[in-house]
């Protein structure tokens, strides 16, 4: 294997340490039936902050014995919170990450061994320079490979390393990394600096290795139509998960299965495009439906050696719903008591887990694949057709907002965006996009549908709002809502005030007391 220039992989754990606390003829009969399976099952979940009991200087407020409620029994309750959720996933490689060291992923194991659930080998991603929480392993299968990838930042910043293990599977070799980047808190430059990291490590690989990349990127799926809008955006557009790792082509599709299997190299398909485009969601963001949690591969998981994906076995795993409350994961539950965050020993994870099967043979396009692909949730055509052909992507400004793409009630093309949500107490905004100039229009066009209470503004960076209220939708200082019912498609002009700007943001807002539902088509500036 290569090595890396400026990326020094630390070897951390002995394997025996792994598995100290399953006894010897334990682990050798669980890993020599594991090692001769078929098929494996990987699962990642961001679990929320599992902690210890110990003081070690680092922690947050509200995980410090003393300072919050954060105690032995509130301590026991969260770790079998967390081994409750990843035994039912059942799977037989767990990655993670938010735990706090190696003693926190230790009783997480032997509260897994209490319910059945033996994983005998675990690795925990602590660096050399110390961070809050780190990623982790738990898995049934051998590890005979693991080591640590630092990313440096730069200045003060610090982050997680990317964590890399090798599973023995049979006579093959299927290599993790494990990763959780800067969080968005940051700029998207921060992310970047990971993704190349990784990259580079990627690029020191033997051709034709199997490896898997997965983890807590802080990126979306379709991070390139969001940077802008979200305010991410330091990097002119380039995005870590979409540009630095390949996960799209020719500046605007998605990598498909197809292109793997037309020979394209180099690059690597995002599992969350098996999905229907209202099942993409592992967090929730003020209303927004996110996929920071990803499984991503490469085109030797395609082939016809070595490890297979199975095809359009990606889920995203609810437990038949327990994980959710009111549309969002069901976090790990704390409550503001005289002035300190209080924990009520309830929930689990701002997280959903993620999962994905393999298979030691040959790859195998599933039976419904190719309807898969073309579903790619009309994904393909974001920026040369419909709702959002001149925008960075559109984004729910608060919650309670419903807001994704509709591929029936499209007026042309393949999708729509349809924005909706029950009646607010107050005067909101609803929704907004940048939008771009490819023309000589003085108007913003598109198409409108609907029933509610409804106004348009637009502004340039820095520059004030001006608003467009129905019927008319003419330009205006202030906003009128007035409940609208457009029962068939509407044109709808607005006049940009300021003529020679190339880049406004267009927002959505709704009027209170009242319910509603209103579907965009056909964006044109």
């Amino acid at each position: 294997m290569k090595q890396i220039s400026g990326i020094i992989l630390l070897l951390f754990v002995l394997i025996s340490g792994c598995r100290k606390d399953v006894p010897e003829s334990e682990a050798r009969a669980i890993s020599t039936d594991k090692e001769k399976a078929d098929t494996i099952t990987i699962s990642f979940y961001n679990v929320e902050n599992l902690f210890d009991l110990n003081y070690d200087g680092l922690e947050y407020p509200e995980y410090k014995p003393g300072t919050s409620n954060w105690d032995r029994e509130i301590q026991r309750k969260k770790v079998e919170n967390t081994a409750s959720v990843i035994s039912a996933i059942d799977a037989d490689v767990v990655a993670l990450c938010e735990v706090e060291n190696g003693n926190a992923l230790k009783q997480l194991k032997n509260a897994l061994a209490r319910r059945g659930k033996n994983y005998p080998f675990m690795v925990i991603g602590e660096g050399v320079e110390k961070t809050i929480t780190c990623t982790a392993i738990l898995s049934k299968y051998r590890l005979v490979k693991y080591g640590q990838i630092p990313v440096v930042l730069g200045g003060k910043a610090k982050t997680r390393c990317i964590l890399e293990a090798d599973l023995q599977i049979g006579k093959s070799s299927l290599k993790l990394f494990v990763n959780h980047w800067p969080s968005k808190n940051y700029p998207e430059s921060f992310r970047i600096k990971a993704a190349e990291t990784l990259r580079s490590r990627l690029l020191s690989l033997q051709e034709g290795t199997d490896y898997v990349l997965l983890g807590d990127f802080n990126c979306d799926y379709d991070e390139y139509l969001k940077l802008k809008v979200f305010g991410h955006d330091d990097t002119d557009g380039r995005t870590s998960i979409n540009h630095v790792l390949n996960t799209v082509r020719d500046g605007n599709r998605f990598v498909t299965e197809r292109d793997f299997a037309d020979g394209i190299t180099g690059m690597h398909y995002d599992l969350w495009l098996e999905l229907p485009e209202t099942e993409r969601m592992s967090y929730v963001f003020r209303g927004n439906y996110q996929t920071p949690d990803h499984i991503i591969l490469p085109a030797s998981l395609y082939d016809s050696r070595g490890i297979s994906y199975i095809d359009n076995s990606f889920r995203v795993f609810t437990w038949d719903g327990q994980l959710i409350r009111n549309g969002k994961p069901y976090r790990w539950q704390t409550r503001w008591k005289k002035k300190r965050k209080m924990h009520t020993g309830e929930g689990y994870s701002d997280h959903l887990p993620v999962c994905a099967s393999f298979v030691n043979k040959s790859f195998q396009f599933d039976s419904l694949s190719e309807a898969f692909q073309d579903r790619i949730s009309g994904a393909d055509a974001i920026d040369s057709g419909g709702f959002e052909s001149s925008s960075e992507g559109w984004v729910s400004c608060n919650s309670g907002v419903s807001l994704f793409r509709d591929t029936v009630s499209v007026k042309d093309g393949k999708f729509c965006l349809r924005i909706s949500g029950d009646a607010r107490k107050a005067n909101s905004s609803a929704s907004k996009a940048i939008l771009r100039r490819n023309g000589a229009e003085k108007t913003i066009r598109f198409n409108l549908r609907g029933n509610g209470k409804v106004s348009f503004r637009i502004r340039k960076a820095g520059g004030d709002w001006v608003y467009y209220n129905p019927p008319s939708f003419k330009p205006s200082s202030s906003a009128r809502y007035s409940e609208v019912r457009f029962d068939s498609w509407k044109e709808v002009a607005l006049e940009v005030a300021d003529q020679v700007a190339k880049e406004v943001e267009l927002e959505t807002r709704v009027g209170k007391n009242s319910p509603f539902c209103f579907w965009v088509d056909n964006v044109v500036w």
